[in-house]
């Protein structure tokens, strides 16, 4: 009875033992996961400061280029993509606040926002008068509608789905380019393939023809073929066009191309990028306008909204 006592108490030692091991093991896990949590939440908060850090670089760059020269072209320093690159700790700080020892690293790139279709577009202007001071109610515009329709043949897309997507625009509106998924008849597939010529300004805007992608301007040009506008842009590429009459030429156009339509030198600007750090990355859109208005000195840029990608 004393043996069989003893390998009772025995076995309930190793039981305890075990328990308290088992316990022991569990809160040790939760302390690590407690951990990784509250890290992820401070790379976050250091990619944050990353972006911000960026986001003022990409400001300046922005505006020195505005002082420096009277047309926007792909040639500019403003248009590099920046390949992965480790950042130098002075860049955030050196908080190093989150993941130990963690590494910054970022890509991206400042591109032209009026080298895209604005979607804001497709809503005719309003030719109110004091006669007629009641708003109008609005119509799709004729002459971008048309635009869409080429746009979306040259790339493989039915021509119809232009209808659809100017009839959003009327109502409810487009107030980002992935409301496009939204549109009826939209799918992933066909956005996807749509998204990377879309963007939504917060105004009507003229096209860059220096910065335009062939199907933009043969969307937009009269009587350009697909397979000119490529030839254009490899032209471009040695030497951008200092004003619109200089494109005229180029075309042999015999009509004037307005003003309002096209242009040399953007306003809008975004940059895309992704920044990571630590366990944690981020991948965000912002759009900038550098209005020479608004500013007291030269070009003021300002960002006019961010997204998460």
């Amino acid at each position: 009875m004393r043996r069989k006592a003893e390998g009772a108490a025995v076995l309930a030692a190793m039981l305890v033992v075990a328990i308290a091991a088992s316990l022991a093991a569990q809160v040790f896990e939760r302390q690590q996961l407690a951990v990784r949590t509250i890290e992820n939440r401070m790379d976050a908060s250091q990619i944050r400061w990353i972006e911000r850090a960026a986001s003022d670089w990409a400001r300046l760059v922005l505006r020195l280029d505005a002082r420096t020269t009277t047309i926007d072209h792909l040639g500019e320093p403003w248009a590099m993509a920046i390949q992965q690159t480790e950042l130098d700790p002075t860049v955030y700080g050196g908080a190093r606040a989150g993941t130990k020892d963690a590494k910054a690293v970022l890509s991206g790139q400042i591109q032209d926002a009026q080298a895209r279709f604005n979607l804001r577009n497709l809503l005719q202007t309003s030719d109110r008068t004091a006669s007629d001071p009641l708003p109008q109610t609005p119509k799709p515009s004729a002459p971008d509608l048309q635009a869409l329709r080429k746009l979306l043949a040259a790339i493989g897309l039915d021509a119809s789905l232009a209808e659809l997507i100017a009839a959003y625009a009327v109502s409810p509106g487009f107030g980002r380019a992935a409301d496009l998924l939204l549109v009826p008849g939209m799918d992933q597939p066909i956005y996807q393939r749509l998204e990377r010529y879309m963007i939504v300004l917060p105004q009507r805007s003229s096209l860059n023809i220096n910065t335009a992608s062939p199907e933009l301007l043969h969307a937009y040009l009269p009587g350009l073929d697909l397979a000119s506008a490529q030839i254009l842009v490899k032209r471009r590429e040695e030497r951008a066009f200092m004003d619109l009459a200089a494109l005229k030429a180029s075309l042999s156009l015999s009509e004037e191309l307005a003003g309002d339509r096209f242009t040399v030198l953007s306003r809008f600007f975004f940059m895309e990028g992704v920044i990571g750090y630590g366990r944690v990355s981020s991948r965000a859109r912002i759009l900038y306008d550098r209005n020479p208005q608004s500013g007291l000195d030269g070009e003021a840029v300002s960002v006019v909204w961010r997204e998460t990608l």
